[in-house]
C-alpha cells in the first residue's frame, strides 16, 4: 500500500472515529434530554389532573370544562391512577400492586412525594397530592411518542451526515496526503534521473528542516559521498592501470628487443637484468593493491586477535634495519604505560605490520636515511605510536590528498614508490578504529601518529 493511501486511510480513521464519538454523544444527550423533558411534562400533568379532579367541586362547570379543554390533551396511551395514601400502604403490605407498578417507585412516591420510572416505553410519573379530603398519590403514565419520533429522526439525520462527512472526510484525506506527499514525489522523480553517470546531480532541498527536507540533505549528502567515491574508484583503476603498463611496457619492450637478432651473453644478461627489475616492481606493486583491497574489508571480516603494539614495532624495527642497515632507526620506548595490556590492540597482525612497516619504510626513505624516531605511548583506553623522521616534509596543502591511493607530493615523486603505502596504512588503521593524523613542514620532516582502542 502507498503511503499516500496509508496516510488517507488512518487520517479518515482517525477523523470518523472522532465524527463518530461526537454524534453518539448528541444522540446520547437528546435522548436524555427527551427522558427528562417527558419526565417533566407527566409531572406538570399530574399536577393539573389532581388540582382539577380534587378541585371540581369548587370551580363551575363552565370553568372545568375549559380547564379540561386546555390542558388535558390525552398523550398515546395515557392512563392516571389516584389512589389514597392509607390504601397504598395497606395495598403495599399485602402486595397487591395495581397495574404492576414497582413497590419500589410506590415507596418513594410516599417517602419523597415525588418518583419516576420506566417500563419498555411507557413512562410513569408520581406525585403525592395533600388535599381537604386526605392525602393522596397521583401516578400519570403514557408513551412519548412525539419525543421517540424526533430521536428517530435525529438518528437518521446523524447517520446520513456520518456516511456523508466519512466521503468528505476521505477525499480530503487524499488531496491533504498528496499535498504532503508532493515534495517526496519530486525527490523520487529527481533520483530517478540520477545514475553513475550524472551523480553531479542534487535534490533540491528546501529551508523547511521537516522530515522531506532532512531526507533530501541526507539523500544529498549520500551522493557526496558516492561521486568522491567514484571518483576515487576512477583514479584508483587510471593510476593503477597506468603503474602496471610501465613495467609491462619495459619488459615487453626489452623482450621484444632481445629476440630481434642474436646478441652476445653479456646483452642478454642485461636485458634478463632489466626484465628482473622490472618484474620485481610490478610484484611489489600487485602485491601492494592486494593488501589495499585487503584493507577494503569490513572490521568483521578481519582477524580479531590481540596484538602486542611494542612487540610488533620490535620485531619490524630489527627486520628494517636487518635488511636496510643504512636507515637510521630509533626506538624510543622511554613513556611506556605500567600495564602492559593498555598497549594490546586487537586486530589483524599481519595488516598491522604492513601499515607499520609502510609509515616507517616512507619515513626512511623521504629523509634520505636519516634519524627516524618510533615513540610508543600508552594509558588506560588508547596506544599511541609516532613516527618522526627529518624529511623532505609536505605542503599544507597536499596534506589533505596525501592518504589517496597514487597520490605523491610534488617534491616526492623524484624518490621511488607507487604513492600506495600511505593509503594503505590509513585503511588498516581506520579498519582497526584507530585515527591516523599528519602533521608536516617542509624542508624539516613529517611527524605521523597513530592511536588505536585498546582493551585489557
Amino acid at each position: 500500500m502507498k503511503i499516500r493511501n496509508k496516510i488517507t486511510l488512518i487520517f479518515t480513521l482517525l477523523a470518523g472515529s472522532v465524527l463518530l464519538v461526537i454524534m453518539v454523544f448528541i444522540y446520547i444527550f437528546s435522548d436524555r434530554y427527551t427522558d427528562y423533558e417527558f419526565y417533566q411534562r407527566l409531572s406538570e400533568r399530574a399536577n393539573i389532573i389532581a388540582g382539577i379532579h380534587f378541585e371540581k367541586d369548587e370551580v363551575s362547570s363552565e370553568m372545568y370544562a375549559e380547564i379540561q379543554e386546555k390542558y388535558l390533551h390525552k398523550l398515546s396511551e395515557e392512563k392516571e391512577t389516584i389512589i389514597p395514601t392509607d390504601s397504598m400502604k395497606r395495598l403495599i403490605n399485602n402486595q397487591h400492586i395495581p397495574r404492576n407498578f414497582s413497590p419500589s417507585f410506590l415507596v418513594e412516591i410516599l417517602s419523597k412525594k415525588h418518583a419516576r420510572f420506566r417500563t419498555g416505553k411507557i413512562y410513569h410519573v408520581g406525585i403525592l397530592y395533600f388535599d381537604n379530603q386526605g392525602n393522596f398519590v397521583v401516578i400519570v403514565s403514557a408513551k412519548n411518542r412525539y419525543g421517540q419520533a424526533q430521536l428517530n429522526n435525529l438518528l437518521h439525520v446523524l447517520l446520513i451526515a456520518f456516511f456523508i462527512g466519512m466521503i468528505v472526510i476521505y477525499f480530503i484525506g487524499r488531496l491533504y496526503a498528496g499535498k504532503v506527499l508532493q515534495p517526496m514525489a519530486a525527490i523520487t522523480e529527481k533520483a530517478k534521473d540520477i545514475s553513475a553517470h550524472n551523480l553531479h546531480l542534487r535534490l533540491d532541498a528546501t529551508d523547511n528542516k521537516d522530515e522531506i527536507s532532512e531526507l533530501a540533505v541526507t539523500f544529498n549528502h549520500m551522493l557526496d559521498r558516492l561521486e568522491t567515491a567514484f571518483q576515487l574508484q576512477s583514479n584508483f583503476v587510471n593510476n593503477a592501470s597506468h603503474e602496471l603498463r610501465n613495467p609491462l611496457t619495459a619488459i615487453l619492450g626489452e623482450a621484444e628487443v632481445s629476440l630481434q637478432q642474436e646478441r652476445s651473453a653479456d646483452d642478454y644478461k642485461k636485458a634478463l637484468q632489466i626484465i628482473e627489475k622490472e618484474s620485481e616492481r610490478l610484484d611489489s606493486l600487485i602485491t601492494s593493491l592486494l593488501k589495499l583491497a585487503q584493507a577494503g574489508n569490513t572490521r568483521e571480516e578481519v582477524t580479531n586477535m590481540p596484538v602486542r603494539i611494542d612487540e610488533l614495532l620490535v620485531e619490524l624495527v630489527h627486520e628494517w634495519e636487518n635488511t636496510n642497515p643504512d636507515n637510521q632507526i630509533r626506538l624510543d620506548m622511554s613513556r611506556l604505560p605500567e600495564e602492559s595490556g593498555w598497549l594490546s590492540v586487537r586486530g589483524d597482525e599481519s595488516l598491522l605490520w604492513a601499515a607499520f612497516s609502510n609509515i616507517i619504510g616512507n619515513a626512511c626513505k623521504f629523509s634520505n636515511n636519516k634519524e627516524v624516531v618510533v615513540g610508543i605511548t600508552g594509558k588506560a583506553g588508547s596506544v599511541t605510536v609516532s613516527v618522526k623522521d627529518q624529511g623532505v616534509g609536505i605542503a599544507e596543502a597536499e596534506l589533505q590528498n596525501i592518504a589517496e591511493p597514487f597520490y605523491r607530493g610534488t617534491n616526492a615523486r623524484s624518490f621511488e614508490g607507487f604513492g600506495i603505502g600511505l593509503s594503505l596504512a590509513h585503511r588498516i588503521i581506520k579498519l582497526h578504529g584507530g585515527t591516523l593524523t599528519i602533521s608536516s613542514v617542509l624542508q624539516k620532516g613529517t611527524e605521523v601518529t597513530v592511536s588505536f582502542p585498546t582493551k585489557v
